[in-house]
């Protein structure tokens, strides 16, 4: 991938702007209800993560 930027100017700073670019076309791209799948899908992850962290820390805190 770096090979391929370098030979059409890009800099070694710009994979992380390509792949954001990327990733904004792909996500921008979905029909609504599509992308609204991957939020819930993303909001339920953090969810569970966060409830999973604040009952370990619950669990050794006692």
């Amino acid at each position: 991938m770096r090979t391929l930027l370098a030979q059409r100017g890009l800099k070694k700073g710009d994979l992380s702007k390509f792949i954001e670019d990327a990733v904004r076309w792909r996500v921008f791209d979905l029909a609504p209800e599509a992308l609204q799948d991957l939020i819930d899908e993303a909001t339920e992850t953090v969810r569970n993560e966060t409830r999973e962290t604040l009952a370990r820390a619950a669990k050794t805190a006692r």
